[in-house]
């Protein structure tokens, strides 16, 4: 279903904060589950490759030979040994062996398990496998970018959301499969975005009144209001098998996808959702029997018949519902004039759509880059399509299977033996055959009717053979197995000849590893990061990512631009020596830190990145987030020492400064106390010198009243300058005193 979702307008719910900027510049234009960008309106200008559908045909046709003639009956015989089946023509399906052993060991099928297991311990054992770096570490908007954008891949590849992430664990262990199986591991990477039209209806209200409006009825009147939810909003990565993708046979192995002119991936789909594309104008117009005559081409695929094993085949359209009816349709890219096209036929019988330029319909895709990636887990140079891993081992797996089976016969045989009869005479050989325990057989003569044929026991060197042919199988494939150990009965009795043995066997499974990070993983997340580039709008998700990534703690920015986000950025995956061993992993981690730890001393607790170390730590155990055990968001445990230790020392500061501080106020209190004292002392001489000039004779009572005044105001003054005179001097006593401490302090702080 093709949905429009502009750029510029936040989706609903979501939170716009430090991330508006981010939307201003991007156009998502039209996008499909498909990658199909919409033809503008009004009649369509053939550009392009003249004549597609021919193009077409015979680029499918031309490859196709190729795969049938060479890949085809290998792919099928390997996909056989992986269900543990017998191959087409096997001498155990014909009908003499009916009643012989037939068993297959599933050596083919340990051995692709053990290196999805293998893989799986090696990507998965904790949750930052996948770094993102910047090309120029120099660069802020470039950290900005890696950040941001190495939050976003972890979110996408561990999210259980289906809106928004993506099964990584099954497509990841599938590709793995696929890889070993086949040889060839090959992927698509597209954005898929999906909304679904919500309609709510709602009574309509008088504004000023606040009263339901009513129609002419009388009824309510009721409104409608569409709106458009988000379904899908996330990238997504479909594994196609080998079988439905076809490429020119003289591409370069080690880019087959992009140095080939043409790529033809085969898609299946329900008649339905073409006929919905047509209706809605994205494919050309096509009726439905037109249609259904492109399923027969590929009605029967016996590569897929061999995968499906002995169910019926899943594709056939043996359904009485016409809609759910399987149309297989091609996408073919194209290079023609120096340009990639991209076009869709049904078959290569119906042109659906017009060839339009490959950065139109998939805009993550720069410099002609096609959105398919082919990767392996053997490197075989000069060969388009390398071997799978169980055509390394196809020889070894029927020994295998032979000796397993006679050794079984000669089992039977010994303890069912087999008999001579002689013809002619009277015996109950339906007795004889039956063998059954306390049984009687009649015969005539004892001695000359039967005769019992020896069957020589061999057990004992088939097993040897057995084990020699385990010991190949394990060195080819690179695994590590208990019939190993047992094999080599001296070396496993020591822990050093144990480690001698799963050595050279980890040695092979890396390689493998590596050789399916470079080829497939890393290139498939770049691609991821370029979609991430091209369609991101959920600015929620953003600032979420970068509130993760402490971008607004560690970088001077307050928004999240365009400019910042379209950078060119590294995408490693973790994965190297030891990976497949995780006690072999953390030794040599641990080993590597002592030594790094001798040689940088102290220096190396300020450099080192301690929630990495705990991750690479406890990945090895088992715990996929060890660091759920650590509070790295709280402060720095030296950092807060040092802040208690400079409150500590703020602290005695402060009470010497309190000491000083009290010195002088008690100084003051002092003065001020002299003072009053001696104001109440000049006040009480003053009063006696009163009550004596009153206890005089009358005579002076008879003096004029300004002879009396004149000796008041004297008295006065003389009180003034008494007191004026012992306030300078206690003030003066009380400086010193001061000085004094003063300076004491100053020789303790000193």
């Amino acid at each position: 279903m093709v949905k429009v979702r502009d750029s510029k307008q936040s989706p609903s719910g979501e939170d716009a904060s430090k991330g508006d900027s981010l939307d201003q510049s991007r156009n998502l234009d039209l996008q499909i589950k498909t990658g199909q960008k919409a033809p503008p309106e009004g009649p369509s200008k053939p550009e392009g490759p003249p004549n597609p559908l021919g193009l077409a045909r015979d680029a499918y046709t031309n490859s196709t030979r190729f795969l049938d003639s060479s890949l085809r009956v290998q792919w099928e015989r390997n996909e056989r040994a992986f269900q543990s089946r017998h191959p087409t023509g096997s001498k155990y399906l014909s009908p003499d062996y009916r009643t012989r052993s037939r068993i297959f060991r599933p050596k083919t099928r340990s051995m692709i398990r053990s290196g999805e297991a293998q893989a799986a311990a090696s990507y998965f054992s904790n949750e930052t496998v996948v770094d993102v770096k910047p090309w120029n570490d120099e660069d802020e908007a470039q950290q900005i970018a890696a950040k941001i954008y190495g939050y976003l891949l972890q979110y996408r590849l561990t999210s259980p959301s289906q809106k928004h992430g993506i099964p990584w664990f099954q497509t990841l262990v599938g590709a793995v499969q696929d890889a070993q199986k086949y040889g060839v591991v090959i992927s698509k990477q597209w954005w898929e975005y999906e909304e679904r039209a919500e309609e709510e209806y709602y009574t309509e209200q008088d504004p000023d009144t606040g009263q339901s409006i009513v129609d002419e009825d009388g009824e309510p009147a009721v409104s409608k209001e569409t709106t458009n939810t988000i379904v899908r909003d996330r990238p997504h990565i479909d594994l196609y098998p080998p079988e439905l993708v076809r490429i020119d046979r003289a591409a370069d192995w080690r880019d087959p996808i992009n140095s080939s002119p043409f790529c033809i991936l085969i898609n299946s789909m329900y008649l339905y959702e073409v006929r919905e594309k047509i209706d809605k104008g994205e494919w050309l117009d096509v009726n439905d029997a037109q249609l259904k005559l492109a399923t027969t081409e590929q009605i029967w695929d016996t590569t897929r018949a061999q995968r499906e094993g002995y169910r019926e085949d899943s594709k056939e359209s043996d359904t009485t519902i016409n809609d759910f009816t399987h149309i297989f349709v091609h996408e073919n890219f194209m290079r023609w004039g120096g340009r990639e096209w991209v076009w869709y036929t049904a078959g290569t019988s119906q042109l659906l759509s017009n060839p339009l330029p490959l950065e139109e319909i998939y805009h993550h895709c720069k410099n002609g880059e096609r959105p398919v990636v082919m990767g392996s887990i053997l490197i075989e140079s000069h060969k388009v399509y390398p071997a799978g891993k169980p055509q390394l081992i196809q020889t070894l797996q029927s020994e295998t299977n032979d000796i397993a089976n006679l050794r079984i016969d000669n089992i039977k045989l010994a303890i069912s033996k087999r008999y001579l009869a002689k013809r002619g005479r009277n015996i109950d050989l339906r007795s004889l055959t039956r063998v059954v325990p306390g049984a009687i057989t009649l015969v005539t003569d004892i001695n000359e009717d039967i005769k019992e044929m020896e069957s020589r026991d061999v057990t004992s060197s088939s097993f040897q053979e057995q084990n020699l042919l385990n010991l190949d199988i394990d060195d080819v494939a690179g695994i590590f197995s208990q019939g190993t150990v047992q094999a080599n009965r001296r070396m496993n009795e020591t822990v050093g000849g144990m480690q001698m043995l799963s050595g050279a066997a980890n040695l092979v499974a890396e390689l493998d590893l590596r050789t399916f990070t470079e080829t497939w993983v890393e290139p498939v997340l770049r691609q991821v990061i370029n979609m991430e580039r091209a369609y991101e709008t959920d600015r929620t998700l953003i600032a979420l990512a970068a509130s993760k990534a402490r971008v607004w703690k560690e970088f001077t920015v307050n928004s999240i631009t365009r400019e910042m986000m379209d950078q060119e950025l590294l995408v490693r995956v973790n994965v190297g020596i030891g990976a497949t061993d995780p006690k072999q992993r953390l030794e040599k981690f641990a080993m590597a830190t002592k030594v790094v730890s001798d040689l940088l001393g102290e220096r190396l607790s300020t450099i080192i990145n301690a929630e990495e170390v705990v991750a690479e730590v406890f990945g090895p155990a088992g715990y996929r987030d060890g660091r759920r055990f650590f509070n790295f968001d709280g402060p720095d445990p030296m950092v807060k020492q040092l802040m208690e230790e400079l409150k500590k020392l703020q602290q005695e500061l402060e009470s010497k400064k309190m000491d000083n501080e009290t010195k002088m106020q008690v100084a003051e209190l002092s003065a001020k106390a002299r003072i009053m004292q001696q104001l109440v002392e000049n006040k009480g001489a003053m009063d006696v010198t009163r009550l004596r000039v009153q206890g005089q004779s009358s005579q002076a009572q008879e003096k004029s009243r300004s002879e009396q005044q004149s000796q008041a105001a004297g008295a006065q003054a003389a009180f003034g300058q008494e007191a004026l005179k012992g306030l300078y001097q206690i003030t003066m006593a009380g400086m010193k005193d001061t000085d004094k401490d003063d300076g004491k302090s100053e020789r303790t702080e000193s």
